[in-house]
């Protein structure tokens, strides 16, 4: 799903989920505003046993899951990508914007997190058996229960720039 010209707005109004993937199905989100959706698992995408998700150059507001993954929930799925994109405002029990178990892989590369939550843990990111890799990624004011920003049982391969602000010797 892609959007054309100045963009496109899903807005799940608070009351649905935006998709719903299973059997191996994948599904690419560019260049949209994607709001208020809500679900039980993933306020935007709930993936079971399904294929590839990835949203790109978009902007995810005010999303919500009662239970897990605010913005993405992927059980035993395929790669998750989130790029070039802001995401604001989300929030689930654990994983307030993804929530991955037992999926090929996570990918985040010039994300800004602002402002999720997670009741229990994960503000941003909760993984089980899900190996991570994040680049040009921002976190700011995002808390959870446990304080974890990214809670994980896996490496993650963290590709950092330091800044102007930060000690880069010694």
């Amino acid at each position: 799903v892609a959007s054309s010209g100045e963009g496109a707005t899903l807005d799940g109004k608070g009351g649905t989920g935006l998709f719903y993937l299973d059997g191996g199905c994948s599904l690419t989100l560019r260049g949209l505003l994607l709001v208020n959706g809500r679900a039980y698992h993933g306020g935007v995408v709930e993936a079971i046993y399904a294929g590839d998700v990835e949203i790109i150059d978009s902007t995810i507001r005010d999303c919500r899951a009662d239970d897990d993954g605010g913005v993405v929930y992927a059980w035993n799925s395929g790669a998750v990508s989130i790029s070039s994109s802001n995401v604001s405002g989300c929030s689930a029990w654990a994983g307030g914007v993804v929530y991955a178990f037992y999926s090929e892989s996570l990918s985040i590369a010039g994300i800004a997190f602002i402002d999720n939550r997670a009741d229990r843990s994960g503000s941003v990111l909760y993984l089980s058996s899900t190996p991570s890799s994040i680049s040009d990624a921002s976190f700011t004011g995002n808390t959870a229960g446990d304080d974890k920003t990214i809670q994980t049982d896996k490496p993650i391969d963290w590709d950092c720039r330091l800044g102007s602000w930060m000690q880069t010797e010694g």
